[in-house]
């Protein structure tokens, strides 16, 4: 059984957020976005996930967001650091693809977020700093990876595929997860370039060795 949890923030929320009551949320304030509201959502099964994005639509959709917003999805490894270091070693294959396909969708460039720095621009992707696109900072008291790379949206469509594909790339084998056609599927824009070799810029032989394990395999499709 796969688990998740979501934060959604939002800003200009008014007096909606107040009167949230959802078996799935909870709203909090964070003093990094104006007049806003961070949505948190309970621990998640993957079936619970449909349901919930439903009930926070009408909070989500009448807000707004901003290059201060953003959604961070917490994946369950029950505490274990292997598990999330397995996770960074995948998203790091594809990471410049995601943050072009994060770019494109939501309109916000997040390849240099100091609250969300990627993977490979860090001197080792496995640092526990909380401010980097997949942090193990909360790996302690929550037993999670935190993917923090999806800039601000209110497109709840667009959580819940983002928030799925994260649950495939953490289910499937490191050696394997590339060739999944839902997962290539997810990849459908022939205008973003295909992750190169030169293009990493980890800078640790550690990191780069397992970050260049067949690059080139990566398919871009258009459905």
């Amino acid at each position: 059984m796969q688990y998740l949890g979501i934060e959604i923030e939002v800003e200009n929320t008014g007096r909606l957020s107040r009167e949230l009551f959802s078996p799935y949320w909870r709203s909090t304030t964070d003093g990094s976005i104006r007049d806003g509201v961070e949505y948190v959502s309970r621990k998640l099964s993957r079936s619970e996930l449909n349901a919930s994005i439903s009930d926070i639509k009408p909070f989500i959709t009448s807000s707004y967001h901003s290059e201060r917003t953003s959604i961070h999805v917490h994946l369950d490894c029950e505490g274990d650091l292997s598990r999330a270091n397995e996770f960074k070693l995948k998203y790091l294959r594809i990471e410049r693809h995601l943050i072009a396909w994060i770019a494109k969708r939501t309109g916000y460039d997040r390849s240099n977020n100091r609250y969300a720095m990627p993977l490979h621009m860090l001197y080792s992707i496995f640092s526990d700093s909380k401010y980097v696109a997949v942090s193990t900072n909360r790996l302690g008291d929550l037993g999670t990876v935190e993917v923090r790379s999806m800039g601000g949206t209110i497109n709840t469509r667009l959580i819940e595929r983002w928030a799925t594909f994260l649950m495939d790339v953490q289910k499937e084998p490191f050696e394997t997860f590339l060739n999944k056609p839902k997962l290539k599927l997810f990849m459908q824009s022939n205008k973003i370039p295909i992750y190169k070799k030169r293009d990493l810029h980890c800078k640790t032989d550690f990191d780069r060795v397992y970050a260049t394990v067949n690059l080139n395999s990566i398919k871009i499709l258009e459905v």
